[in-house]
């Protein structure tokens, strides 16, 4: 990292910035390009690993991809504010929290994982943090895909 003054090393602080964003950007790889989405996740810390949950249809381009090849890169960011200096346009700024990570997707098979797996999903996109494994119908579970990135590596950055 170039600007090592704005690095963020407690696992701590990179976890709260999972916790507290609600979009991920996901790429995959692909032949031509990387295929690169925004998604809604869950984040989660499990055997030391920041984890992070995804759903979706059972079909489809993410799904075909993580087949494809499970290695995966991200980035989700936040606190975005843009800073104008009208007189010295080149002094103009944003500040931000930032983390990019890489690791392997999976897909979430069993019933109480993917229960588990949706609940810190919707507790991420919720400000009640209402929702519990039990909140979820059996029929409605085994009608998605849930799937997850076990993070390898994962930096961040932040500039105030």
């Amino acid at each position: 990292m170039r600007r090592s003054d704005r690095e963020l090393k407690d696992m701590a602080d990179i976890v709260a910035i999972a916790k507290r964003e609600t979009v991920c950007t996901v790429a995959f790889h692909d032949e031509s390009c990387p295929y690169l989405i925004p998604l809604n996740y869950g984040a989660e810390v499990e055997e030391g690993k920041l984890v992070l949950y995804f759903h979706g249809a059972k079909e489809g381009t993410k799904i075909d991809k993580i087949r494809e090849n499970p290695q995966v890169s991200y980035c989700i960011y936040g606190k975005n504010s843009l800073k104008i200096d009208y007189d010295a346009a080149c002094k103009s700024t944003t500040s931000f929290e930032s983390i990019c990570g890489n690791g392997t997707a999976y897909f979430v098979e069993d019933l109480t994982s993917k229960k588990k797996a949706l609940a810190s999903l919707m507790n991420q996109m919720s400000q009640k943090k209402a929702f519990e494994e039990n909140s979820f119908a059996e029929a409605m579970v085994n009608a998605v895909t849930v799937w997850k990135i076990v993070t390898e590596n994962v930096t961040g950055k932040r500039h105030e």
